[in-house]
């Protein structure tokens, strides 16, 4: 497990608003699946995402936790992006990592910076495509990648087209969960990598966002258990 922690101060965590714990449901006790599923949060960490900073760290652990619950093993990952053109790079802040790593990860993330609000989505799923160590071939391993934006994407410095961009990660057996606004280039993203959208309002709050971070849980646990019966 490696952490790679992100230069500058951090955002305080103690302002973020307070989760409901009637929200969190605990998770169920059962046989595991044997599947080992390799789960990458992204996250758009520029200024545009800043209305909705605290519905994301809630929302992350409400959505691995049911995954750890129901699969053999879980591989977490967190990388983050914002806009090349203000030198945002995409940053791996925490590769086969722990719940808790990520979590602290999270607390710690600024969100700022970013030219206009579209900003370089489809080059993150690109770099976290071809940057993690993806494990083996559905459907004993699944992949999945749950990506937060805002506003819409601009093109990749790749040339593909978010659709193209898609369709490699359906090729690959990697599941894309879009927890969006859902401009144009983010749909047709989802489209191409048949994957599932989950629209969120221009100032999603807390509640909303918990109430998609169920949602999205729900997704990914049924996609572990449906790949195998398909088997």
């Amino acid at each position: 497990m490696t952490i790679f922690p992100e230069t500058g101060a951090s955002e305080p965590f103690s302002n973020a608003e307070t989760l409901d714990p009637d929200m969190v449901m605990p998770a169920q006790r059962g046989r595991k699946v044997p599947v080992q599923v390799d789960l990458v949060f992204a996250i758009d960490r520029t200024a545009s995402s800043l209305e909705f900073a605290a519905g994301i760290r809630q929302s992350i652990p409400m959505i691995a936790r049911p995954v750890i619950a129901k699969a053999a093993r879980v591989r977490l990952f967190l990388q983050t992006h914002g806009d090349l053109d203000c030198n945002q790079q995409p940053v791996m802040l925490v590769r086969d990592g722990q719940l808790d790593d990520v979590v602290t990860a999270v607390q710690h993330l600024r969100f700022e910076g970013g030219g206009d609000p579209p900003e370089h989505h489809t080059h993150a799923v690109e770099t976290a495509l071809d940057s993690v160590d993806w494990s083996g071939v559905p459907p004993r391993s699944r992949g999945a990648i749950v990506l937060f934006t805002t506003a819409d994407t601009k093109p990749s410095p790749s040339g593909r087209s978010p659709r193209e961009i898609g369709q490699s990660l359906a090729t690959r057996g990697v599941f894309l969960f879009a927890v969006s606004q859902l401009e144009p280039g983010v749909r047709e993203l989802v489209d191409g990598a048949q994957g599932m959208p989950f629209a969120i309002s221009n100032d999603p709050s807390v509640a909303e966002m918990q109430s998609i971070a169920s949602k999205v849980a729900a997704s990914v646990t049924d996609s572990i258990v449906q790949g195998l019966a398909q088997a």
